[in-house]
Parts: C-alpha cells; structure tokens; sequence
C-alpha cells in the first residue's frame, strides 16, 4: 500500500512539475492575444489591472483583482473580517481608467 501510495505521488509531482515546464517555454505570442483588452481600477488601496479578451472580461478580472486585494489588505491591518464590513461592494462600481 506504501509503495502504491509512493509511486502515485511521484507520478503526481512529475506531472506537475512537467506542465509547469512546458507552459513556461511557450512563446509571449502564444500566452496573450495582441488585440487584448486591459481595465485599471484605482483606489485608495491600490491598483487592480485586469486583462481579457473583451472589455467586459477584463473590468470583471480587475473587480475580482481589487476585491481580493481589498480583503487581502482588510485582513492583515485587522486580523479578522468584520461581518458588517462590505468589502464585497467596494470595487463593482469603479470605471476602468
């Protein structure tokens, strides 16, 4: 059962070590399309740069960016999350810059 386990997760680890690999040799133009699209939101905590394929896909991954930050930031000055804090809302109304 040991070696079973063993052999399992060498075979996982090479797996991942193997796609890590092959994805980091891959050419700039074959990770991010040249007619990309890029949202800046700026706040009092940060800057959130989110990149898609269209401009709604990337104000959506900067909002999910600068949600995370925000919580990230709240959570380090505090040490814990305050229910009443609506951390959720501050980045859905920001326009991209």
């Amino acid at each position: 059962m040991r070696g079973l386990a063993m052999i399992l997760g060498i075979l996982t680890v090479m797996m991942v070590c193997g796609e890590r690999v092959s994805t980091t040799r891959s050419p700039a133009s074959d990770r991010e399309p040249s007619s990309g699209f890029t949202c800046r939101l700026v706040t009092g905590y940060g800057t959130a740069i989110g990149r898609g394929s269209s401009k709604l896909k990337a104000k959506e991954a900067a909002m999910e960016i600068c949600g995370s930050k925000l919580i990230d930031d709240y959570y380090a000055r505090r040490g814990k999350i305050d229910p009443d804090a609506e951390l959720e809302l501050a980045c859905i109304n920001l326009e991209c810059s």
